[in-house]
């Protein structure tokens, strides 16, 4: 019995000595191995608040410690310091940027006037409309528009008729979009469109303008050597060829 006490005594005295010298780095070393096994053994929302203090202390004197316990009974959580929550913050959708963006340059033109051109009045040619002056000067207008551009003037004045009863100047527009006597699409009038009675100006809903414009497109489509594609090409249905020819026919 002695002799096992003095084995115990001496145990305890080597310990003491060896707590001391390695103080440092197993307080370091042993609160990092057993942060690691509390991760890996529980997870975090288990872990009690009371459970840690023991946990990670290394005792300063006496024996080392030889077992760990865990208090997963207590409802209060664990709340680890530095460990931060998510923060959502709402952002901006794609629509909402587009929208903003536009706002703000509506905003810049207004406060800057860099809005749309707007020509005074007084330097607007001025357009004068003339009456129906019957059909006589009509089909006069017709073969100098198609001589001009070197067509069958009974096609031009059939198309004419077709598209608008060979109305003189109008405004009446389709409900596709099309302008004027001979029913221009903006786009097309914009790349031949003429200035046939010289005021300055390429008006679609000038009788002159747009009977020039008409044999202008024709033109460019053939019409001098091939009618049904020209024709076509103002309206892309065979029925719309099938109506002008024969309309020409009956001129």
């Amino acid at each position: 019995m002695n002799k096992l006490r003095n084995v115990v005594s001496w145990l305890k005295s080597k310990t003491k000595n060896f707590n001391k010298r390695t103080k440092s780095g197993l307080s370091i070393l042993g609160k990092l191995v057993i942060t690691g096994l509390i991760m890996v053994i529980a997870p975090v929302n288990i872990l009690q608040a009371e459970a840690i203090p023991d946990i990670l202390k290394v005792p300063q004197t006496g024996d080392f410690v030889t077992t760990l316990q865990l208090d997963v009974q207590s409802a209060i959580p664990v709340q680890l310091e530095g460990i931060k929550a998510p923060k959502i913050v709402a952002g901006e959708s794609e629509y909402q940027r587009k929208q903003r963006e536009e706002a703000e340059a509506k905003a810049q033109e207004k406060a800057t006037g860099a809005s749309r051109k707007v020509i005074a009045r007084e330097s607007r040619p001025k357009i004068t409309y003339t009456p129906d002056p019957g059909l006589a000067e009509k089909r006069a207008l017709v073969q100098r528009a198609a001589g001009a551009y070197g067509i069958d003037w009974k096609i031009l004045e059939a198309v004419w008729q077709v598209e608008s009863g060979k109305s003189w100047n109008t405004k009446v527009k389709s409900y596709a979009g099309a302008q004027g006597p001979m029913q221009f699409m903006p786009g097309t009038w914009r790349a031949y469109g003429q200035d046939a009675n010289g005021d300055g100006m390429a008006d679609v809903y000038n009788a002159e303008d747009a009977l020039y414009g008409a044999a202008n497109y024709l033109a460019a489509n053939g019409a001098a050597t091939n009618v049904d594609r020209a024709l076509f090409a103002y309206n892309h249905a065979q029925w719309y060829v099938n109506k002008v020819k024969a309309v020409a026919n009956s001129i």
